[in-house]
């Protein structure tokens, strides 16, 4: 039974939709021009990335949809010269942080002081804790904090097409 079956069977729990899902899942070696993803799955994707957990909700990284052709080529000497740089109809680079500016904290807690209507004691003791935390790291550390935080990213975004039953490939270069 294909996985598109079992999701429409009413019999079906989540438990053996997601089972199906990782059992359907694998890396792509070679993408075919011809079926590029439709825009509705794109949006499906990078929606999925922008809700992906992380520690204190923080999101330390920013991706970027690469679209244009030079600039894949460009980095295709970085992903060991792999085809799916180029070729793939979504490549998506990821940037983790190395840094928190005071401004950027404080609008993160604020949106989500006013999102979860904390009173401004619990906000201030967020913003409190968000700044112990990353005043301790080191640069390099807060690198290797966020670069773990967007693999958390990265494995929901490959649920997610693999539930879709989306080819993917995942690269990661230094």
């Amino acid at each position: 039974m294909k996985l598109t079956e079992t999701i429409n069977s009413p019999a079906t729990t989540a438990r053996q939709v997601i089972i199906d899902a990782a059992n359907w899942r694998y890396a792509t070696k070679k993408f075919d021009p011809a079926k590029p993803l439709e825009k509705d799955d794109i949006d499906a994707l990078l929606n999925t990335l922008r809700m992906s957990p992380t520690a204190f909700g923080l999101q330390p990284f920013h991706f970027f949809v690469i679209k244009n052709q030079p600039l894949r080529q460009e980095l295709f000497k970085y992903a060991n010269n792999q085809r799916q740089v180029l070729d793939s109809s979504l490549f998506i680079v990821f940037a983790a942080k190395t840094r928190f500016e005071d401004d950027e904290l404080k609008a993160f807690v604020n949106l989500n002081a006013e999102l979860r209507n904390y009173d401004t004691g619990h906000k201030n003791s967020k913003l409190a804790k968000l700044h112990a935390f990353t005043a301790k790291l080191s640069g390099d550390e807060l690198f290797h904090w966020s670069a773990k935080q967007s693999y958390l990213a990265m494995g929901e975004l490959i649920s997610a097409a693999a539930l879709m039953q989306s080819n993917h490939t995942l690269q990661w270069a230094n």
